[in-house]
């Protein structure tokens, strides 16, 4: 019978998981405005103007504090 080895817990998988997914919307966000509308860039300005907007209404509300 061999050792059990011991099981790696989910925090690893869940942390590598939630880094990728931000990775890919960074590299989604960067690369928006070098794809062409025909291949799907009119969505992806459209996603990116938003997550402008709520980027510049977080900034606002960090600035006017409490």
């Amino acid at each position: 019978m061999t050792p059990a080895r011991p099981r790696r817990g989910g925090y690893v998988s869940g942390f590598g998981l939630a880094a990728m997914l931000a990775l890919g919307v960074v590299v989604l966000y960067t690369l928006a405005p070098q794809v062409a509308v025909e291949e799907g860039g009119g969505w992806l300005a459209e996603w990116r103007e938003r997550v402008d907007r709520g980027r510049l209404w977080l900034h606002d509300r960090i600035l006017d504090g409490p």
